[in-house]
Protein backbone atom coordinates (compact mmCIF):
# COMPACT_ATOMS: atom_id res chain seq x y z
CA UNK A 1 0.00 0.00 0.00
CA UNK A 2 1.20 3.50 -0.68
CA UNK A 3 1.48 5.39 2.00
CA UNK A 4 0.30 9.36 0.84
CA UNK A 5 0.63 13.04 2.85
CA UNK A 6 -3.15 14.38 1.68
CA UNK A 7 -2.87 17.84 0.89
CA UNK A 8 -6.66 18.41 -0.63
CA UNK A 9 -7.83 19.14 2.70
CA UNK A 10 -9.57 22.28 4.46
CA UNK A 11 -6.25 23.40 5.50
CA UNK A 12 -4.33 22.84 2.35
CA UNK A 13 -7.61 24.66 0.66
CA UNK A 14 -7.22 27.61 2.82
CA UNK A 15 -3.60 27.66 2.53
CA UNK A 16 -3.34 26.63 -1.22
CA UNK A 17 -0.73 24.69 -0.60
CA UNK A 18 -1.51 21.93 -3.68
CA UNK A 19 -1.92 25.48 -5.64
CA UNK A 20 1.55 26.05 -4.73
CA UNK A 21 3.06 22.80 -5.17
CA UNK A 22 1.71 22.57 -8.56
CA UNK A 23 2.68 25.78 -9.50
CA UNK A 24 6.25 26.86 -7.83
CA UNK A 25 9.24 26.98 -9.30
CA UNK A 26 11.57 23.85 -8.35
CA UNK A 27 14.32 25.68 -6.52
CA UNK A 28 11.46 26.44 -3.74
CA UNK A 29 9.66 23.37 -4.33
CA UNK A 30 12.54 20.97 -3.79
CA UNK A 31 13.57 22.20 -0.30
CA UNK A 32 10.04 21.61 0.52
CA UNK A 33 9.77 18.10 -0.27
CA UNK A 34 13.15 17.06 1.32
CA UNK A 35 12.09 18.48 4.40
CA UNK A 36 8.42 16.82 4.05
CA UNK A 37 10.80 13.13 3.53
CA UNK A 38 12.92 13.96 6.30
CA UNK A 39 10.14 14.30 8.78
CA UNK A 40 8.03 11.16 7.61
CA UNK A 41 10.50 9.10 5.67
CA UNK A 42 7.07 6.14 6.11
CA UNK A 43 5.68 8.35 2.94
CA UNK A 44 5.74 7.64 -0.34
CA UNK A 45 4.56 10.61 -1.45
CA UNK A 46 1.55 13.18 -1.50
CA UNK A 47 -1.47 13.80 -2.96
CA UNK A 48 -2.61 17.32 -3.66
CA UNK A 49 -4.96 19.01 -6.31
CA UNK A 50 -3.10 19.88 -9.32
CA UNK A 51 -3.60 23.89 -11.20
CA UNK A 52 -5.45 22.60 -13.49
CA UNK A 53 -8.50 22.47 -10.43
CA UNK A 54 -11.60 20.55 -10.53
CA UNK A 55 -12.02 17.53 -9.44
CA UNK A 56 -8.60 16.24 -10.70
CA UNK A 57 -6.48 14.61 -8.05
CA UNK A 58 -2.50 14.32 -8.37
CA UNK A 59 0.04 12.30 -7.20
CA UNK A 60 3.66 13.08 -6.60
CA UNK A 61 5.56 10.02 -5.88
CA UNK A 62 9.28 9.47 -4.25
CA UNK A 63 11.90 6.68 -4.65
CA UNK A 64 10.34 4.61 -1.82
CA UNK A 65 7.10 3.95 -3.94
CA UNK A 66 8.35 1.73 -6.74
CA UNK A 67 8.26 -1.68 -5.34
CA UNK A 68 4.54 -0.48 -4.41
CA UNK A 69 3.64 0.27 -7.78
CA UNK A 70 3.90 -3.71 -9.30
CA UNK A 71 5.45 -4.51 -12.11
CA UNK A 72 8.84 -3.18 -13.27
CA UNK A 73 9.77 0.22 -14.65
CA UNK A 74 10.45 -0.38 -18.28
CA UNK A 75 11.01 3.14 -18.73
CA UNK A 76 12.10 6.37 -16.95
CA UNK A 77 12.72 9.65 -18.44
CA UNK A 78 11.84 13.69 -17.19
CA UNK A 79 9.22 14.92 -19.75
CA UNK A 80 11.58 16.98 -21.54
CA UNK A 81 13.38 13.98 -22.90
CA UNK A 82 13.64 14.15 -26.79
CA UNK A 83 12.37 10.35 -27.07
CA UNK A 84 9.56 11.40 -24.88
CA UNK A 85 8.84 14.71 -26.52
CA UNK A 86 6.73 13.65 -30.07
CA UNK A 87 4.53 11.36 -27.52
CA UNK A 88 4.05 14.19 -24.96
CA UNK A 89 2.96 16.65 -28.33
CA UNK A 90 0.86 13.67 -29.39
CA UNK A 91 -1.23 13.39 -26.09
CA UNK A 92 -1.07 17.03 -25.55
CA UNK A 93 -2.88 17.68 -28.62
CA UNK A 94 -5.36 14.80 -27.96
CA UNK A 95 -6.31 16.80 -25.08
CA UNK A 96 -6.46 19.95 -26.88
CA UNK A 97 -3.40 21.21 -24.89
CA UNK A 98 -0.18 23.57 -26.73
CA UNK A 99 3.05 21.98 -25.05
CA UNK A 100 6.05 24.04 -25.37
CA UNK A 101 9.44 23.32 -24.40
CA UNK A 102 11.80 25.98 -22.83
Amino acid sequence: DLRLLDLRGPWAQRTRTGTHLSTAPHERSQPWARAIRRRYPQLHGLLYTPATGGRAVAAALNETSSPHLGGQIELSRPLHHPQLLPLVGEVGQRLGYSIEVV
